[in-house]
């Protein structure tokens, strides 16, 4: 992958979460002053009052323009500049680089979504079944609409055991924490106030 395509795929990143965000009614119209969208914002959960920012998107910088993206794979790779297929991910420095390799060989870039999941508590289980009568609907149904909107996968705190039952699965990750019982197990076998973190 060249320069080129990574300052690209870079700019298509913050393209797609303008684009997203526009969808979900989130940006305002643009002032006569500015090219700029206008975000309404709050500084946090807790805080009432709604201000509005000059958000600089890429999709108006003057003299940009969109260009197709090359075709891309199963994975959500763009299918360039291939590698050794070896059937799993891996990571291969390339021109100074690491990237991630898919197992067709192709370099990815993870656009994915935490915490992907169908619901936690009652109440949104009972939303679920309300709008998608069942776990494998909403899975199906959501990983469309994670695919139209630019996403190729999912990050952690994902229901993965559920998305591995789909023919076509999003990439997903697992977490994996070797040391994470480690404090735990290491009091029972010495006793101690062992503060230290594993």
């Amino acid at each position: 992958m060249t320069k080129k395509h990574g300052l690209f795929i870079g700019i298509l990143v913050l393209y797609m979460g303008a684009a997203h965000a526009q969808m979900a009614g989130n940006l305002g119209a643009t002032s006569s002053d500015s090219p700029y969208h206008q975000v309404a914002a709050r500084k946090n959960a807790t805080e009432i009052e709604w201000k509005n920012y000059t958000a600089k998107t890429i999709d108006r910088l003057p003299g940009f323009t969109v260009t197709k993206d090359p075709k891309t794979n199963k994975y959500g790779s763009w299918e360039v500049n291939q590698s050794t297929a070896t059937g799993f991910f891996r990571v291969e420095k390339k021109a100074n680089r690491w990237w991630i390799i898919d197992p067709e060989g192709y370099p990815f870039i993870h656009k994915g979504v935490a915490v992907f999941r169908p619901a936690s508590s009652p109440n949104q289980w009972a939303a679920l079944k309300t709008k998608y009568g069942t776990e494998a609907k909403w899975l199906e149904q959501e990983t469309e609409f994670l695919k139209k909107n630019g996403f190729n996968g999912t990050g952690a705190w994902s229901s993965v055991d559920l998305m591995r039952e789909q023919k076509k699965p999003l990439v997903y990750t697992v977490i994996v924490s070797p040391m994470g019982a480690y404090k735990s197990q290491h009091r029972q076998k010495f006793g101690g106030n062992y503060k230290q973190a594993g």
